[in-house]
């Protein structure tokens, strides 16, 4: 999928230097990730941005307060359960605070607003996030072994869960 950043104007001024403009693309998604509320999410679309000096490329640019946002298409299409936003490294979490969605029409790319420069991907929460990653970690021995450790596979929902293993497996 297509990935895209627009950057104004007024930054290359402010910038006053011939510099790069540094886009990675993941095309992996990053699993398991904390939010703010220290709630785990799943992050999409991973897009990382950074301005560097040509004069001295190992030199990244710190860009934050812009006046006018950087509009940042990530590869991944909009949906109602995904939110922009940005790996705060300080924090050492994923947050939404100060980056917006672009509205657009449904099925087209998430498009995002931000005054900052960083890691942008779309934050998946809430019950598509947990099933998500409830199913990739669950037949793994790890997530089987913390079955056991529950009462859950005494309940009913846990008899079915294990006929259901039982007859896959065998």
């Amino acid at each position: 999928s297509t990935v895209s950043v627009s950057i104004p104007t007024s930054l290359l001024v402010e910038v006053g230097e011939d510099v790069a403009v540094v886009l990675t693309a993941f095309e992996r998604t990053a699993e398991d990730q904390v939010s703010p509320e220290g709630s785990t999410v799943q992050v999409r679309g991973l897009l990382e941005v950074q301005i560097r000096s040509l004069s001295n490329p190992s030199n990244i640019r710190e860009v934050s307060g812009l006046k006018e946002p950087v509009i940042l298409t990530l590869g991944v299409a909009a949906e109602s359960t995904l939110s922009c936003g940005y790996y705060d490294e300080q924090a050492r979490r994923w947050t939404s605070s100060g980056v917006a969605v672009v509205p657009g029409e449904p099925g087209e790319p998430l498009v995002c607003a931000s005054t900052h420069l960083s890691l942008f991907g779309g934050i998946s929460r809430g019950f598509t996030a947990a099933l998500l990653c409830s199913q990739a970690q669950l037949l793994t021995a790890r997530g089987l072994t913390k079955i056991v450790q529950t009462s859950w596979y005494k309940t009913l929902a846990g008899k079915l869960f294990s006929g259901f293993l039982a007859m896959t497996i065998g």
